[in-house]
């Protein structure tokens, strides 16, 4: 897949930074190319829901910000 953004991994890399809810939750970014992305989050306590899994909202924002498209 091509990009028309050359500088697209830049773009991605401040979306990432510049996003506090991302940043605080301990969301990464691991790598990415043109057409995908891989992120990671180390998960603790305070990401878990009352019974021990992990926030749906947390998935959801991993998910969100994986797919962040740059133009």
């Amino acid at each position: 897949m091509e990009t028309k953004n050359p500088d697209y991994r830049v773009k991605l890399e401040r979306a990432f930074a510049g996003a506090p809810f991302v940043a605080e939750s301990g969301i990464r970014l691991v790598d990415c190319a043109p057409g995908w992305c891989e992120s990671t989050i180390e998960l603790t306590p305070h990401h878990l829901q009352h019974v021990g899994y992990p926030h749906g909202g947390l998935i959801a924002t991993l998910a969100v910000v994986a797919a962040h498209k740059i133009a």
